[in-house]
């Protein structure tokens, strides 16, 4: 027999498998940055290059994230073909990797009840299953799974004893640095401030195991390092005017992205930044995180006399860590300059944790909360499945489900989007681009790729109108 616990774990482990499955190869490419990866990995296999990045047939100087991400997409591409859910597969896995782990946590510092709960309401809502994490081929899903089992083994050897636990907590945020290089490092400054909280920090720094733990983290970051420094190519033309991935990596795609106002930034600076995206990720349970907020504050003070026994008590122990890891990354995003969103992925779970304690708090004063809470989740839940059934698919129904465009050639009249691009590269189109519509006379029969705001009367008795698609017309010329 299957008992309870393991049979909440097991549903939660369809639920997600069936959502993300669902219609993982039918919903359109995202420009950002999940096309730019899937043209990264398709180059990749056709160069047999596995250290230096291609975008459209030239060495990509704007992406220099360590390649295990684009890697993962290769392999995948070569046991699936170039499709959505070869690119996607890989998030897909990272997210059930993440799902486990999440699970796992908090059934360890707290219950099994709760950490089921924790996982419905992450369902419920675009905290994970969204744009940039699991929904899509991006980096992101696949940090967030390494971090959170980054964070479950620093609780084995924190809390349990478990020394060799380390180790993984090492391996694990050195195979993060290979998925987004610095941001690798998010829960360093939580994992810290809990131990200093606990009184834990003289006994680490004692443990021989912590030092060959982060020499372990160093050789795993170096062997990246050595690969640029030896295979990598330089160009005196890239996209930030860096001499190698490695400058790119740190100067231009970590430090000033969170300094510069010159790096791209178009949005008016938000400086209620987390509030703004808790609100957009997670459906209406943030409300309840305010809550957890203001009860805890009141906890606070009033044990403010036995403040460290209050803190401390095993009971509150994933609490103060989901405290520990949420507040250094909420504040240094608020800060930044470049702020989006899925940047506070990493911390959803742990803000969702707060909120279930929140519930179980309320439900013990008052029972009747749990049968609103109910009916929160079904409107979250019902609200979240129309909301992947509705994900656009135009352009998958236009390109990637059409195989009568396999192997054709395309003329094109401006520089294509990342989006685009990927879906040609993956019908193996050969692109010619023209800058002059009077020119398309000279294509008659092919096809055509065409801004709709660029069709004029004219033009519309010489194509023959196929798909419409974004800003597109995919046409044939008559």
């Amino acid at each position: 027999m299957i008992s309870k616990q393991k049979k909440y774990f097991f549903l939660i482990i369809f639920l997600v498998a069936f959502l993300l499955l669902w219609k993982i190869g039918k919903y359109d490419l995202q420009e950002w940055d999940e096309s730019r990866n899937g043209v990264n990995a398709y180059e990749m296999l056709q160069n047999k290059d596995f250290v230096n990045y291609y975008y459209n047939n030239q060495l990509d100087t704007w992406n220099a994230k360590p390649p295990l991400m684009i890697w993962l997409i290769g392999i995948s591409y070569k046991i699936f073909g170039f499709n959505e859910f070869a690119l996607r597969f890989p998030t897909f896995i990272s997210a059930i990797i993440f799902f486990i782990f999440c699970f796992k946590i908090i059934e360890l510092l707290s219950s099994t009840f709760k950490a089921f709960l924790c996982c419905l309401i992450l369902l419920s809502c675009k905290a994970i299953l969204g744009n940039h994490v699991g929904l899509t081929g991006d980096f992101d899903m696949l940090l967030i799974s390494l971090l959170t089992a980054s964070v479950y083994y620093f609780i084995l050897y924190i809390e349990y004893q478990k020394k060799h636990a380390v180790f993984l907590v090492a391996i694990t945020t050195g195979f993060a640095f290979y998925t987004k290089g610095p941001a690798c490092l998010i829960f360093i400054p939580g994992f810290i401030i809990y131990a200093v909280v606990k009184d834990k920090c003289i006994e680490l720094l004692k443990d021989k195991k912590i030092w060959i733990s982060i020499a372990l983290f160093i050789t795993i970051v170096s062997s990246w390092l050595l690969l640029v420094f030896s295979f990598g190519k330089t160009t005196d033309h890239s996209f930030y005017g860096s001499k190698n991935s490695i400058e790119t990596m740190i100067i231009y795609d970590t430090f000033n992205r969170l300094t510069n106002t010159d790096f791209g930034h178009t949005n008016v600076h938000d400086n209620y930044f987390f509030f703004a995206v808790i609100d957009a990720r997670l459906n209406l349970w943030n409300y309840l995180f305010y809550l957890g907020i203001v009860f805890g504050l009141y906890g606070i003070i009033s044990n403010r006399k036995k403040l460290k026994l209050y803190i401390c008590d095993d009971s509150k122990r994933l609490i103060l860590l989901s405290v520990c890891l949420i507040l250094p990354l909420s504040i240094v995003l608020t800060l930044a300059i470049d702020q989006n969103n899925w940047y506070l992925a990493p911390i959803f779970m742990f803000i969702v944790f707060i909120i279930v304690e929140t519930i179980f708090f309320i439900g013990n004063k008052w029972k009747p909360s749990y049968f609103i809470i109910l009916m929160l989740f079904v409107f979250t839940f019902g609200r979240h499945l129309s909301y992947l059934y509705c994900l656009p698919n135009d352009a998958n129904i236009a390109l990637s489900s059409n195989q009568n465009f396999k192997d054709k050639k395309i003329i094109v009249t401006e520089n294509l989007k990342q989006n685009i691009l990927l879906y040609f590269k993956w019908l193996n189109m050969n692109i010619v681009k023209t800058n002059k519509i009077d020119d398309l006379a000279n294509f008659k029969g092919e096809l055509l790729l065409i801004n709709k705001n660029s069709i004029n009367n004219a033009l519309t008795k010489s194509i023959e109108p196929l798909h419409y698609f974004e800003e597109y017309c995919l046409a044939k010329i008559k």
